[in-house]
């Protein structure tokens, strides 16, 4: 019943998926436009189809690749063709002298962050489809991004190890892509892939998971991350609609242009005004919306 209703989850959100994410290599990045509420971890990509091409299916169960760390020492892509007997079902080992790139540990009230600590240390192809406790298989994830029941990576890995426990011989092909954006140490969150093969698509999906934990700010270049109510001294003053510049949405982190259909209406708690400079709010952590795309030289012109 619980894959039913994920599933049926899934689907509704197709009509509502936002701009792709390919994965044609392991460099490719994309900026998830993300401005929509913090709630919404994750995002139906490509009508629920994977990238996958016709070279992607030429392995033998049981192969696994793990990308390696790039200059900056960030985590690729992880993928493999996996089936119940790739499966681990002992308990995992410690993993803790592993630190994945922007791990900037900080603990929070446990009303924000189930268990007080906002990054685990998540396993890039789940473990328990058959990743490896190895350091090219983890990347830092906020608590939900890892552990949210109803839209993070642990929902998406019980849903093809359900279906691999009830179906013995079925093969996955299961792909996962962190989306860096750029020279960012924190992911923006990942693009996940899966294909049973020869089955019906009860284990079939394409998804974008949003690296994010609501209440709290994530300056993705670094890994640092505040209260949402700990904003900058100019931006707890009030603002008029005349003298604003921008509306902000303090838990995306994102800022919209006045007219965007984008922003946080002002009934909204994650609504804001600002009459901060574009380059003050890039520098504060914020980011442009993808949707009403505010220009740096439109505001200097001003």
């Amino acid at each position: 019943m619980k894959r039913f209703v994920l599933l049926t989850f899934i689907i509704l959100s197709v009509l509502t998926s936002c701009d792709l994410i390919l994965p044609d290599s392991p460099d490719q990045t994309n900026d998830p436009d993300y401005g929509g509420d913090a709630q919404e971890i994750f995002e139906v990509r490509n009508g629920n189809e994977p990238y996958f091409t016709e070279s992607d299916y030429d392995h033998e169960p049981g192969w696994e690749y793990y990308s390696p760390l790039d200059s900056l020492g960030r985590e690729g892509y992880a993928m493999a063709l996996t089936s119940y007997s790739n499966m681990n079902f002992d308990e995992r080992p410690s993993i803790s002298q592993y630190y994945p790139s922007g791990w900037k540990q900080e603990r929070y009230d446990s009303s924000l962050v189930d268990g007080g600590w906002i990054y685990n240390r998540s396993h890039i192809f789940g473990r328990q489809l058959g990743g490896d406790d190895i350091r090219n298989n983890l990347m830092t994830g906020t608590r939900m991004f890892n552990a949210d029941a109803s839209g993070g990576m642990v929902a998406f890995e019980n849903m093809v190890a359900d279906h691999m426990k009830e179906y013995r011989d079925h093969e996955v092909l299961y792909r996962v892509t962190p989306d860096f954006g750029g020279d960012n140490l924190l992911a923006y969150g990942v693009l996940v892939e899966s294909d049973c093969l020869d089955c019906d698509d009860s284990a079939d999906f394409c998804v974008y998971i949003h690296n994010i934990q609501p209440g709290i700010v994530i300056d993705y270049s670094t890994g640092d991350s505040w209260l949402s109510s700990d904003l900058p001294p100019s931006q707890d003053e009030e603002v008029s609609l005349e003298d604003a510049t921008y509306i902000l949405n303090t838990n995306t982190m994102r800022f919209h242009e006045l007219d965007c259909s984008e922003a946080p209406s002002p009934d909204s708690q994650n609504y804001r005004l600002t009459d901060m400079a574009y380059e003050e709010l890039v520098d504060a952590g914020f980011t442009p919306c993808g949707t009403c795309r505010p220009q740096a030289s439109a505001q200097s012109a001003a």
